[in-house]
């Protein structure tokens, strides 16, 4: 499986973590003091779990679509996953906040990358958040380090996407689908659109089918 936008790749039978691309210590110490500083709501991924505290209480909702193993601490930023397998975080808070920590990470943190987006997503609409990782990390990357332990070849893979973190691994694979309510920019990007979407469900079976595999 390959977790939180290449940042981590783990067994699906036991769970373990197989590579980690986490957080750059050097960067850490900056990252934390600019969070504490605009107060935003912080998810903190270790490798693992989600480890946040009360100002995260009320988008923990929406940030458990990335998985169920969530911890509620004392203050997410005195946890010590922050210096030891941190992997990456996402804050969630309103636009403005979401964008002015955007533009001091892009303009004083040169080796973390960011991606800021609303969601659209059912009962979550309109929340604002920001996924924060390594310079260079994508499903992309994440998947051809995986490709690459496989022994298969990116050509030979039917990627399926609905949402911008998708674009990177759209453009990568050999064959690819959009879900059927995916954005402009990622419908561009798949070769092919899907008939299913969120709602209906059925994608990676839409995809299997229209390739071949089943």
């Amino acid at each position: 499986l390959v977790c939180l936008d290449g940042a981590q790749i783990a067994d699906p039978q036991t769970g373990a973590a197989v590579h980690i691309s986490g957080l750059p210590a050097e960067c850490v110490p900056e990252l934390r003091h600019a969070l504490r500083h605009l107060g935003a709501a912080t998810f903190l991924f270790s490798a693992d779990r989600i480890y946040h505290d009360a100002a995260g209480d009320a988008a923990a909702p929406y940030v458990s679509i990335w998985t169920r193993e969530m911890e509620r601490v004392d203050n997410v930023m005195h946890h010590p996953s922050w210096d030891n397998g941190a992997m990456g975080l996402v804050t969630v808070g309103e636009q403005r906040r979401i964008e002015e920590l955007q533009a001091a990470i892009q303009s004083d943190l040169p080796a973390l990358d960011t991606a800021s987006f609303i969601s659209n997503r059912p009962g979550h609409e309109g929340v604002w958040a920001m996924l924060i990782r390594r310079q260079g990390i994508s499903k992309a990357s994440g998947l051809e380090h995986l490709c690459s332990a496989l022994g298969i070849k990116m050509s030979e893979v039917v990627g399926v996407g609905d949402w911008l973190n998708d674009l990177t691994m759209l453009r990568a694979v050999g064959h690819s689908y959009a879900m059927g309510q995916s954005p402009p920019e990622v419908v561009e990007a798949a070769g092919q659109v899907l008939v299913a979407d969120h709602t209906s469900g059925g994608g990676i079976a839409e995809a299997a089918r229209r390739t071949g595999l089943l």
